[in-house]
């Protein structure tokens, strides 16, 4: 079975809901990640994804543990930081995390306007920090 008839079938309750969260295939995951009935404990497991897509709709959950919000602002890719710095019960110091990344949209989510346009105003992004992947806009 394909990914999307796989997607498909967990739309129409004919997947098992545990079964989309461990599949192989990342736009499964994606889907399972945005499922009204993801459990505590799949939502972990989700946060840990190797995919940052799946990271990020982790992220943007409504009612999202505290916990796991507050592991995912350690994150490294940029898309997932974007999805914690744009929820409305940061806490300081996740927000104090957020504020040492050099993504201009995350600096901006989180109220600094003026890092978020000196970042802009660079004629390139800065070199990511040795070991973290890059930045995308």
């Amino acid at each position: 079975m394909d990914w999307f008839t796989q997607v498909e079938a967990l739309r129409r309750g004919g997947m098992p809901l545990a079964d989309a969260v461990y599949s192989k295939e990342r736009l499964v995951r994606a889907e399972a990640a945005r499922h009204p009935d993801l459990t505590p404990r799949q939502e972990r497991v989700l946060s840990r994804d190797p995919e940052p897509l799946v990271r990020a709709l982790i992220a943007m959950r409504p009612g999202l543990d505290p916990d796991l919000a507050d592991a995912l602002s350690y994150d490294s890719d940029a898309h997932v930081l974007r999805a914690v710095a744009a929820r409305l019960d940061l806490t300081d110091g996740q927000r104090a995390r957020l504020a040492r990344s050099e993504d201009a949209v995350v600096q901006s989510l989180i109220g600094r306007a003026d890092a978020a346009a000196w970042l802009d105003g660079l004629p390139f992004e800065p070199e990511p920090a040795e070991g973290r992947k890059g930045l995308f806009r």
